[in-house]
């Protein structure tokens, strides 16, 4: 079996100097190595296509913030194909949306919605759109303004996901050609001061789990596809009871075949993961899981459900997981492997 490649995005203000290409072995799940795979500056986000032929990056030009674009070749080098400049600060989230001709970006210190439109060669262009939120929230600093901090598409493209961390808001909108239209109505509100960071679909799509990262809790949402409307149905802790120092909710995600919800806390610096209850959506305890680190700021579990890598930012180091899928519990396998400042895990499938 060949070697299963992931890529690495950091923060680049100590030692990292870009992004960097892990290999996993696929018997083992042990990080077998990692190196640069090509310098640039404060790669905090990434995203690949579905064909792993290219990577999009959040970048930076001098003290504005940027985009890239890469191709990755046979032996998953990246060779860049083009910057496009952010008037402003970088973005916080990217995502390319289903049909992968626009690359859609959350820009938290701006709270800005943009939206690139990704060219035939593969390049970025100019912006389609920039839609700036508006908002606020109690926390006095972290919710003084807007901050869109995580942007997604549905499976059909016809809508966008937008969460607002800065006015505790899931924003909806109309998607077509690179435009975007609000739709008020379908405007969800989270709990004042809980700041929803990210979100995670199931596979069926019938339910989605939005992390709130102020409050360390997660808001179960039922989502009717018809009418494009999603409902609260369940909001828990993601932390021990005991637990009682500060901590911030960072990455979430369901497992492939949906049985289990895994969300990262920093501070606790865990993965708590939950049973996802057959055809009501609703969420089971089951576990908490040291890191190994500090300050998982990301986790991503391999497309096959056999395991995930946690980024521990603070102290530097990559962690594989394996998944048993029949209990979702989560045994650390090998040792943490150094990466500087590791911000964002992305397989190529």
């Amino acid at each position: 079996m060949n070697a299963i490649i992931a890529y690495i995005g950091t923060y680049t203000e100590k030692d990292s100097q870009g992004i960097y290409k892990a290999v996993i072995d696929p018997k083992t799940k042990v990080i077998q190595s990692v190196e640069l795979a090509t310098e640039i500056k404060h790669p905090t986000y990434l995203s690949v296509t579905k064909d792993a032929n290219y990577l999009y990056t959040i970048s930076m030009s001098g003290e504005n913030g940027s985009l890239s674009s890469f191709q990755i070749d046979s032996d998953f080098n990246l060779k860049s194909i083009n910057s496009v400049t952010i008037d402003g600060p970088p973005n916080s989230h990217i995502h390319l949306d289903s049909t992968e001709e626009h690359l859609l970006c959350a820009n938290y210190r701006k709270g800005a919605v943009e939206i690139y439109p990704i060219q035939p060669d593969k390049s970025l262009g100019e912006p389609s759109t920039i839609r700036y939120h508006e908002g606020k929230g109690p926390h006095k600093k972290r919710q003084k303004q807007s901050h869109v901090h995580y942007i997604t598409s549905s499976s059909d493209n016809k809508y966008i996901y937008t969460l607002d961390l800065g006015a505790d808001m899931l924003v909806v909108y109309e998607f077509k050609n690179g435009t975007i239209t609000l739709d008020p109505k379908r405007t969800l509100p989270f709990k004042s001061g809980s700041g929803p960071r990210h979100l995670s679909f199931h596979p069926q799509e019938n339910y989605a789990y939005v992390l709130c990262e102020l409050t360390s809790e997660i808001n179960v949402l039922e989502y009717n596809s018809k009418k494009n409307k999603f409902t609260i149905i369940q909001t828990l802790s993601t932390l021990p009871k005991d637990f009682k120092k500060e901590n911030l909710g960072s990455a979430i995600h369901v497992s492939p075949d949906g049985n289990y919800l895994y969300a990262s806390n920093r501070g606790h610096n865990s993965i708590v993961c939950y049973k996802i209850q057959d055809n009501i959506g609703t969420l089971k305890l089951l576990s908490h899981t040291d890191t190994l680190g500090e300050l998982p700021r990301d986790f991503n579990i391999h497309p096959s459900g056999e395991f995930l890598i946690a980024s521990n930012l603070e102290s530097n180091t990559l962690v594989s997981f394996e998944i048993d899928k029949a209990s979702g519990h989560l045994t650390p396998v090998g040792q943490p492997i150094k990466v500087p400042s590791p911000s964002c895990v992305k397989f190529v499938n």
